[in-house]
């Protein structure tokens, strides 16, 4: 009997496939959550001519979380 018939995937293959899940789904989570609070809610661009409190707090946050994905990313593929 072949050892793959039982499982279906090699376990290799499995912890691979889960990694690159793993990878689009926080990516595009990331994302998401950059549109919603960026464009949706209009932190992103300065309505009064000037950058305002919520425009640096975005950036701010949106820069320490990016930092956070990246880190996230490389000690995912380590």
């Amino acid at each position: 009997m072949d050892e793959y018939e039982q499982g279906g995937m090699d376990p290799e293959m499995r912890k691979y496939l889960k990694k690159v899940l793993n990878t689009v789904f926080v990516g595009l989570f990331w994302m998401f959550f950059m549109i919603l609070f960026g464009l949706v809610l209009g932190w992103a661009v300065p309505l009064r001519g000037g950058p305002d409190v919520f425009n640096i707090i975005f950036y701010v946050l949106c820069a320490a979380t990016l930092a956070g994905l990246i880190r996230y990313y490389y000690r995912l593929w380590k």
